[in-house]
């Protein structure tokens, strides 16, 4: 079956994979669910950042956080996965500026919206539309919004 698989792979253009993380990826069930969400290819991977939503209501349940954790354990054995959490409520939070060379320090969020940042994902992968796909397949698209946003890597390093 892996042999199929490997020819099937190469039809579409997708080269370089070898055994280990066919196998790596096709047992985190990646490909089951999502068929463009893809192993590395030589292709150049970007990262993208989700930055996950809701609003002043939402309430994590039990199973959502299960499936939450799922979701997580199965992006990492794919290698998308780079890092996340979950944030602390927005009334928590300080929004910090410096201007004129004076500190100000606002207690609560920088902006008043209705959806708060609940947590954040950092995944990397071939392009938008993958990130887009792997975002659609986050538990939390189906309870709140998550944005996905391309990193500036130009600046970054």
């Amino acid at each position: 079956m892996l042999q199929f698989f490997s020819a099937a792979v190469q039809l579409y253009g997708i080269l370089g994979l070898i055994e280990d993380q066919i196998g790596t990826y096709l047992s985190a069930g990646c490909l089951a669910e999502r068929r463009s969400v893809r192993p590395h290819t030589q292709e150049k991977s970007m990262k993208y950042l989700l930055i996950i939503g809701h609003d002043a209501f939402f309430r994590p349940t039990k199973p959502l956080i299960s499936n939450i954790r799922r979701w997580i354990k199965k992006m990492e054995k794919c290698g998308k996965r780079v890092y996340g959490n979950p944030l602390r409520p927005s009334d928590e939070a300080s929004t910090v500026r410096v201007r004129k060379s004076n500190l100000i320090v606002k207690n609560g969020p920088s902006t008043r919206t209705k959806e708060k940042i609940a947590a954040y994902e950092l995944i990397k992968c071939s392009s938008m539309k993958e990130a887009i796909e792997i975002a659609s397949g986050h538990p939390m698209a189906k309870a709140a919004t998550i944005e996905v946003r391309p990193v500036w890597e130009e600046l970054a390093d």
